[in-house]
């Protein structure tokens, strides 16, 4: 599979029948190749975390700086288990250089780095929050008997006294990709 050098702003589509980036259906976790080659090359791969113990490794964030994007990929099975858009650059869990650069359309609705909470009221999806400033749902995937994880993480802007505002910006929203955390087939000899 050839990989792409450079990639322009993507279109996401995220609706309760499944999700699609630049028209290619997302279903369930895949080879670090195939994401690569809907992105293109990263900007940089970070290991997640702490070192990890001798002979283990951590999961790896790709990073695409400038698109306003990361990947998630497992330590173990070598495969993307998370596709992240960032929308806030300066307290997303994994920010990016830049904002997502691409449209991000999440149950009819349209998110852009200035959404806050409310607008999730709008969507088609219906999300729910069991942590404050933590919303999620589940779509389909197009395979049998298996979901995506869609999570869409939210804070107040930083005042100046210090304190939170009560509108709560979107930082991030994510796809949760399905995977048998033993599957071996990615993973180099």
């Amino acid at each position: 599979m050839a990989i792409r050098q450079d990639c322009g702003p993507c279109t996401v589509l995220i609706e309760a029948t499944g999700a699609t980036i630049n028209g290619m259906p997302i279903q369930a976790a895949d080879s670090v190749a195939r994401f690569h080659s809907l992105f293109g090359t990263p900007t940089r791969i970070d290991p997640a975390g702490p070192p990890a113990p001798a002979g283990h490794r951590n999961n790896y964030i790709h990073f695409y700086d400038h698109l306003g994007v990361y990947l998630n990929e497992h330590h173990f099975t070598y495969q993307i288990q998370e596709v992240g858009f960032v929308l806030d650059i300066d307290e997303a869990a994994h920010p990016t250089e830049r904002p997502f650069t691409g449209q991000l359309h999440v149950g009819g609705i349209t998110l852009s780095p200035s959404a806050t909470e409310d607008t999730l009221a709008e969507s088609s999806l219906s999300f729910t929050s069991k942590l404050r400033g933590s919303w999620s749902t589940e779509i389909q995937s197009g395979l049998p008997g298996i979901s995506i994880y869609v999570s869409i993480d939210s804070n107040g802007r930083r005042l100046p006294s210090g304190r939170r505002s009560k509108v709560r910006q979107l930082l991030s929203v994510s796809l949760g990709l399905h995977h048998d955390p033993w599957d071996t087939t990615h993973r180099p000899s």
